[in-house]
């Protein structure tokens, strides 16, 4: 596996992000694409992704892309936790090139 990996990392030039997308999306690219789709989708991996990205389309009120603040603290409230001082250290925890988004 590692002579193989190494291989691939010393093949010039590596795939771009829209042919890596192309293989698991386009049947012409590749026709087994459906079957690695509904494999992915089973993984609780791909679930808990999916929730996530859920959940910030609902706590990023405005659609900017990005968590605020205000947006962040307003999501805490909902799951109960108001504790200033808790919310703003996990902030900090998240948000750790401190530019005051989450994104």
């Amino acid at each position: 596996v590692l002579i193989a990996i190494d291989k691939i990392n010393n093949q010039t030039p590596l795939i771009s992000c829209n042919e890596f997308c192309e293989y698991f999306c386009d049947k012409m690219v590749n026709p087994k694409c459906e079957q690695i789709q509904v494999f992915i989708e089973k993984q609780s991996n791909w679930i808990l992704l999916q929730n996530a990205l859920r959940i910030f389309d609902v706590v990023d009120v405005d659609k900017s892309g990005s968590i605020e603040y205000g947006e962040f603290e307003t999501f805490c409230s909902l799951i109960g936790e108001t504790a200033k001082e808790n919310i703003e250290q996990l902030w900090h925890h998240i948000d750790k090139d401190d530019n005051g988004e989450i994104v």
